[in-house]
């Protein structure tokens, strides 16, 4: 897991588009797509519920956005 890796979830977890969210962070939507896929195998589970209307953070469905920007294991919590 790499500080890259939790910039662009945040990303996506925050605009709730891969597409927005690779425009947000200055990438191609193909490379955040594999960082996220990178991501959630290393983790071994889904981050994100994908459909057509956008991404859903499913990793912590009540919490995800704030896990997610905080390094998604925050102390104290």
């Amino acid at each position: 897991m790499t500080l890259q890796q939790l910039k662009y979830a945040d990303a996506v977890a925050a605009c709730g588009s891969i597409s927005e969210a690779a425009r947000r962070v200055f990438v191609t939507q193909p490379t955040l797509t594999e960082s996220i896929r990178a991501l959630e195998e290393e983790l071994r589970t889904a981050i994100f519920t994908r459909s057509a209307r956008g991404n859903v953070v499913t990793l912590f469905p009540d919490r995800g956005d704030r896990y997610i920007s905080k390094g998604l294991f925050p102390v104290g919590e």
